[in-house]
């Protein structure tokens, strides 16, 4: 119900992005209503999935084919793969992934951005570092010649957290005051 009332509450970016999030769990609500035989249920629930039938169209006719075999389980009926566990972890990782998309935040542990960073710098550095050794430029300076290109999945945006006011601000908030 919480990861609902976010998608709700931020509908209009995640539909920029076409993202399906939203859809997902209402198809994962609507399914567990099917599983649990609650027929009133699932058919009221069946016109809040009205809202997604420009973009979702087979999708919901793959849906409302499951009321037929509601009294029989969908286990061995022609949407047994609505069902599968693996829905669940790929629903929480999509939320996962839009949630921290929108807040300009990475789904990954500052760990694994940090050796992705180094796997992706390291042989650039080694480049840089040859050609200077042979130049014998290596050891007049401090810093490199040249910046590393990370590529878009190492850039980020700098939050600012105030843990007594409890507000966040980005630090290009800080720069146009």
């Amino acid at each position: 119900a919480a990861a609902l009332q976010w998608c709700e509450t931020n509908r209009v970016e995640l539909k920029k992005r076409g993202s399906l999030v939203e859809f997902l769990l209402h198809q994962s609500h609507f399914i567990s209503l099917v599983q649990s035989k609650k027929t009133p249920e699932a058919l009221r629930y069946a016109k809040i999935l009205g809202q997604f039938c420009d973009t979702q169209k087979k999708q919901l006719q793959r849906l409302m084919g499951t009321l037929l075999f509601i009294n029989f389980g969908l286990e061995n009926s022609p949407y047994a793969d609505l069902i599968q566990e693996a829905h669940s972890a790929e629903i929480c990782d999509l939320l996962t992934k839009e949630a921290c998309s929108l807040l300009g935040l990475s789904k990954d542990s500052p760990l694994t951005i940090t050796v992705d960073a180094g796997c992706k710098a390291l042989p650039a550095l080694n480049a840089i570092k040859q050609v200077m050794e042979v130049k014998q430029l290596w050891g007049l300076k401090d810093e490199l010649p040249c910046e590393v290109d990370l590529g878009p999945s190492c850039q980020f945006h700098t939050l600012l957290a105030c843990p007594i006011l409890r507000w966040v601000e980005l630090s290009s908030d800080m720069h146009s005051t």
